[in-house]
């Protein structure tokens, strides 16, 4: 009787293994399969020829403009088809400040500001099925 018990136990076992909820492997799957943000970003920033292929097309440009008497601010959004953004101070001609933080589960903002200059601008790197790519850039600078 205990050896019917022993084999009982070890058949509801198996059989339970059998149902397991498959959407956690796809999870554990698709985390293994997400690209690193900082090897990503670290690539982006060097290879044009890379940021071809990480750039939505066309890209979200969004400027704040302040009006001649400095009583508002207005959001200009424009769509266009961009190739290349750089990172570089040499690009630039100033020093930057670069810092990443994380806005969302697949959202990453990069913040390049200028020292001293009034040069700021958000880049938004959203990933998708895995890879990252940038979907929108606001200019904030004065």
């Amino acid at each position: 009787m205990r050896i019917v018990a022993f084999l009982s136990m070890i058949f509801f076992s198996i059989g339970c293994n059998q149902f397991r909820d498959k959407s956690s492997d796809e999870n554990n799957l698709s985390k293994l399969n997400r690209e690193n943000f900082n090897l990503f970003f670290e690539n982006f920033k060097k290879d044009s020829i890379f940021q071809v292929s990480r750039i939505d097309k066309p890209l979200i440009l969004e400027s704040i403009q302040t009006t001649h008497d400095l009583v508002e601010n207005k959001l200009v959004t424009k769509k266009m088809i961009v190739n290349h953004t750089s990172f570089d101070e040499i690009d630039w001609n100033v020093e930057l400040l670069i810092n990443s933080k994380k806005i969302a589960r697949d959202t990453v903002s990069v913040e390049l500001q200028g020292v001293d200059t009034g040069l700021f601008f958000e880049h938004y790197f959203v990933n998708r099925d895995g890879k990252w790519y940038l979907f929108k850039i606001i200019d904030s600078s004065d």
